[in-house]
């Protein structure tokens, strides 16, 4: 067996620095790895600050589409109400409409009756009007006839009065 050599310790010999280089390279890693955490604590807290703040602006969006959707639906339904105000306006006006239409074709139809009664009275009072205008032309006629016919006879018969006194006229004269 052959006996190892131990090592010389000692200051400024060149183990010692190996042996300390060791302890420097992990104290520089501990240093790394101790500002490692430093830095991934950082942007932990960075993160967790960005989360925090995108949970509040979630949070406010959140809030802010149920009060849209509110909003929303009180517009649907202000607009169903006015919708549903508006048919039953329609609808009414249309009954009004309807039976002012019922009513008015109604009302034509009694005074179409009416004028139909009138022109036909009218009919009948005219052609009552020309029956008796061709009544009263006859008896004028008649009455012209009889009166022609009588101053005939007043002619004659004064032609006759004449004659005999003038035949009285020349008798006496004679006498």
């Amino acid at each position: 067996m052959s006996a190892k050599k131990s090592p010389k310790k000692g200051k400024g010999s060149k183990d010692s620095k190996a042996k300390d280089a060791p302890d420097d390279i992990s104290t520089i890693k501990l240093k790394r790895a101790e500002s490692e955490i430093a830095s991934l604590q950082r942007q932990l807290v960075e993160r967790e600050h960005e989360v925090s703040m995108a949970r509040n602006e979630e949070k406010l969006l959140r809030e802010r589409l149920i009060a849209l959707t509110r909003a929303l639906d009180e517009q649907h339904e202000a607009i169903e109400d006015v919708t549903d105000d508006l048919t039953r306006r329609f609808k009414a006006g249309q009954d009004q409409l309807l039976t002012l239409v019922a009513d008015l074709s109604e009302r034509n139809k009694e005074l179409q009756q009416t004028l139909d009664r009138k022109e036909d009275t009218v009919r009948q009072m005219n052609a009552e009007k020309d029956r008796v205008l061709h009544d009263k032309d006859r008896q004028i006629q008649d009455l012209k006839g009889k009166m022609e016919e009588m101053s005939v006879q007043f002619a004659a018969m004064l032609k006759e009065t004449l004659e005999k006194m003038s035949d009285r006229v020349t008798g006496q004269s004679r006498v």
